[in-house]
């Protein structure tokens, strides 16, 4: 699909969230959450927050500690839901964003996976309240590496509405974790570093993201 017709999807799901509803493929009328208006929907963690002690703080109280199962699939996250869908009573999803614009460039049609999500759910509305701002005040005044910071930005209930194609599905509902993806062609030029001095950066920030996910799931039950 062309940029144009990406941008076109983008400006209906932000029609559809303003209204309130939108009426599916199948013909079924269904109601969609403006989450600015919720005061509990968007929690903001800052760089300094108390995740980035995660290696000596003990487990968050009343953690389950499940047998965990890992399936590696060639989709997308939108596929990936749509496989959880059936099988998990949460489903958490990690959004690879920008740091300095909400949601990417979904609005003039860009490609990459924080576009996607933020074209096929009310996840933008997340991003645009207070909480969510604070996030990319962080990186707009408060760092100039571009490996951006560990901030977090965790949204409750997303409701995830519509296909890769773009088509009005009946939603899922997911907890989105927003963390800033690292500029990595800018670090390549400033820095000249690899593939594998970004990958180790990345070993402190998976840790945290794991927990901040926790530390909700706990808190809801």
């Amino acid at each position: 699909m062309h940029n144009l017709g990406l941008a076109k999807i983008a400006e209906d799901t932000l029609a559809a969230v303003e209204k309130g509803t939108y009426t599916a493929v199948d013909g079924t009328t269904h109601t969609v959450d403006d989450l600015s208006k919720s005061s509990s929907a968007t929690q903001y963690y800052p760089p300094d927050s108390s995740l980035s002690a995660w290696a000596t703080s003990p487990p968050p109280p009343h953690a389950a500690s499940p047998q965990t199962s890992l399936v590696l699939c060639k989709n997308s996250t939108i596929e990936g839901v749509q496989y959880c869908a059936p099988l998990a009573r949460k489903i958490g999803v990690l959004n690879f964003a920008s740091a300095t614009r909400p949601g990417g460039g979904f609005q003039s049609g860009a490609r990459a996976q924080e576009e996607s999500l933020a074209r096929s759910s009310n996840l933008y509305s997340s991003l645009m309240t207070p909480p969510g701002q604070q996030f990319y005040a962080v990186h707009k005044t408060g760092t100039k590496s571009k490996y951006y910071t560990h901030a977090m930005i965790y949204t409750r209930d997303v409701q995830l509405f519509r296909s890769d194609a773009g088509d009005w599905v009946s939603p899922t509902r997911v907890d989105v974790l927003t963390s800033a993806a690292v500029n990595a062609g800018e670090v390549r030029r400033r820095e000249g570093t690899g593939k594998d001095g970004i990958k180790a950066y990345f070993k402190p920030v998976a840790a945290p993201a794991a927990s901040a996910a926790t530390v909700e799931s706990a808190i809801e039950d």
